[in-house]
C-alpha cells in the first residue's frame, strides 16, 4: 500500500519536473466571457547598477547572510539608480509589445485597448477585463553585467476576479543577442533600448504560453 502511494507520488513528481510549475490554471468559462481587454501598467522602478564592491557584498549577503552578521552589509542607496526619462521606460515598452504582439498570437483574442499612462493604483474598468503589467524590479547583474528583469502580469475579469497572476523573470545572459548593460553611461541608451526589447520579447513569449493554458485560443 505504502509502496504504491510512493510510486504514484514519484510519478507525479517526475511529471512536475518535466513540465515545470505554473500558477495558471484553466478558466475556459471566464475566458469565453472576455470580450474586451484593457492593458494597464504600474510605474516602473529604477534600473539599479551596483558598483563591483556593492554588488559583491549584496550577492554574498544574500547567499551567506551569516558570514556578514557582524560585518559590512550592502548599501542599496549607494547603487546607481536610473529612472525614466533618463533611460527608456521598460514598463511602457513591455505594455506596448504586449498590446502589439499578444493579439496576433491568438485567433480569437478580444478587442484590446492600451492605457498610455502608468498608475500606482489598479485601474479596472467595470465593463472590461484588465491585463495589468507591473515591473517588480530590474538591475544589471554585477556578476555578468547583463540585464535582469522581473515582471508580474495579472489578468482581471470585468468583475475584478483574478484569472491569472504570473511572475516572469528574464536573465538576459541567456537571451541570444544580449549585451552587457553595466556601463550605460559609456554605451548610451541605444544599447539599453535593445536589451529592453529583447527582454520584453521573452516576457511576451512566456506570457502567451500562460494565456494559452488559461484558455485563450
Amino acid at each position: 500500500m505504502i509502496r504504491t502511494k510512493l510510486k504514484r507520488l514519484f510519478g507525479i513528481l517526475i511529471i512536475v519536473i518535466m513540465t515545470g510549475c505554473s500558477t495558471t490554471t484553466p478558466h475556459p468559462n471566464e475566458v469565453a466571457a472576455v470580450s474586451q481587454v484593457m492593458i494597464t501598467r504600474t510605474p516602473t522602478p529604477p534600473l539599479r547598477l551596483p558598483t563591483f564592491s556593492e554588488g559583491f557584498l549584496s550577492g554574498l549577503y544574500k547567499s551567506y547572510p551569516a558570514l556578514l552578521s557582524y560585518g559590512p552589509k550592502p548599501d542599496e542607496e549607494k547603487m546607481v539608480q536610473l529612472v525614466p526619462p533618463t533611460i527608456p521606460d521598460f514598463g511602457e515598452i513591455l505594455a506596448q509589445e504586449i498590446y502589439k504582439d499578444i493579439p496576433k498570437a491568438f485567433k480569437a483574442w478580444p478587442t484590446t485597448k492600451l492605457s498610455t499612462q502608468a498608475s500606482s493604483e489598479s485601474i479596472r474598468p467595470g465593463d472590461t477585463a484588465t491585463l495589468e503589467v507591473s515591473i517588480s524590479k530590474q538591475y544589471a547583474s554585477w556578476v555578468h553585467g547583463h540585464l535582469m528583469t522581473f515582471a508580474q502580469i495579472t489578468l482581471y475579469s470585468a468583475s475584478g476576479e483574478v484569472l491569472m497572476k504570473e511572475k516572469i523573470h528574464v536573465n538576459s545572459l541567456y537571451v541570444q543577442g544580449s549585451k552587457k548593460v553595466d556601463e550605460i553611461a559609456q554605451k548610451g541608451n541605444s544599447v539599453l533600448m535593445s536589451e529592453y526589447q529583447l527582454a520584453s520579447s521573452e516576457i511576451v513569449r512566456k506570457l502567451a504560453e500562460q494565456l494559452t493554458l488559461l484558455g485563450f485560443r
